[in-house]
């Protein structure tokens, strides 16, 4: 048994080696553009795993709304695109699916909504809302689902962050939709709620987006297993 082991420990010991020469060697710049979802929620722990693993490897991010995100991609500005779903104009990408996120309503603590444990989008869309700006796939969802219902959205007010939503929000203009990782580290300091919303759209999922496997480069390659592995 313990010859077992001790051969198990070596190869571990060789391939830590292995890995180590070939991050060390890895070097070069990535150019990746991301929503505001997915920088809020995801990629900071991953890059910060990744940088670990291959410290000489830069990346250049850049915040833009989902549809810019596929922007980038197309005209060769970025190397890796992070969005959600919902957002058109994705052909001639190679798109891969990357994390899932699940959508709250976000109240403030005096909301009359604040005592129910779940709620369907009849039982908000009749409040005022704080909005993000045109062009961001979270409000388009949003957007497409109050048209399904034949109503309009009473929005209060319209920003460009999810830091903005939620000042907003708390300073009583309104109610709004945001992931849940996006509030949750600020609710024990806030005087915000939220409140599970029970509909399908609620789960979305976050995609990757390149224009093919030869584009984005050796560290380009390294980056997008690691993100997807």
């Amino acid at each position: 048994m313990q010859k077992h082991c001790e051969e198990i420990f070596n190869s571990i010991k060789v391939m830590d080696e292995s890995i180590k020469e070939y991050s060390v060697e890895s070097s070069g710049t990535v150019r990746v553009t991301a929503n505001s979802s997915s920088i809020t929620q995801f990629l900071p722990e991953d890059f910060a795993a990744f940088s670990k693993i291959f410290p000489k490897i830069k990346i250049k991010l850049k915040e833009k709304t989902s549809k810019d995100v596929i922007l980038s991609v197309k005209e060769n500005l970025s190397d890796i695109g992070v969005f959600s779903e919902h957002v058109e104009n994705t052909e001639r990408l190679k798109i891969i699916d990357y994390k899932h996120d699940i959508l709250v309503l976000v109240v403030p603590e005096y909301h009359p909504l604040v005592s129910k444990l779940t709620v369907k989008i009849e039982d908000f869309i009749e409040y005022e809302m704080v909005g993000l700006e045109k062009g961001s796939s979270l409000q388009a969802m949003i957007d497409k689902q109050v048209q399904k219902k034949n109503v309009k959205i009473k929005k209060k007010v319209e920003t460009v962050s999810f830091e903005g939503v939620r000042r907003m929000v708390e300073a009583g203009l309104g109610i709004a939709v945001l992931p849940t990782d996006a509030i949750k580290s600020y609710l024990k300091s806030s005087k915000l709620k939220i409140i599970k919303i029970d509909e399908k759209w609620a789960k979305r999922s976050i995609k990757i987006a390149i224009k093919n496997d030869d584009t984005i480069g050796k560290a380009g390659g390294l980056l997008l297993n690691h993100l997807i592995s």
